[in-house]
């Protein structure tokens, strides 16, 4: 049995994932062995595996590719600019 998602990219600690049944697109955030939502007042975590992802997002956090892929570069692109000033 095949896993239920696969990365696609991988910025940071971000991740732009895709439902393999869906072909849907879902940004989380890998750290310490988890994944985390990327929503700022909802932080749910679950274990970094593909069924982990999976749950995570669930139900209704996957979204069409491209939307999915514009969100990513935007989360992307924000924090590197945030590590610059931090750094």
């Amino acid at each position: 049995m095949s896993d239920p998602v696969e990365i696609v990219d991988e910025k940071g600690s971000f991740r732009l994932i895709r439902d393999r049944e869906s072909g849907r697109h879902a940004i989380v955030e890998a750290r310490d062995d988890k994944v985390y939502t990327v929503h700022p007042r909802e932080r749910a975590a679950e274990p970094d595996t593909p069924e982990g992802m999976a749950r995570l997002v669930e139900p209704d956090g996957w979204q069409d590719p491209a939307e999915a892929r514009a969100k990513f570069a935007e989360i992307t692109r924000e924090g590197e600019e945030l590590a610059k000033e931090i750094w």
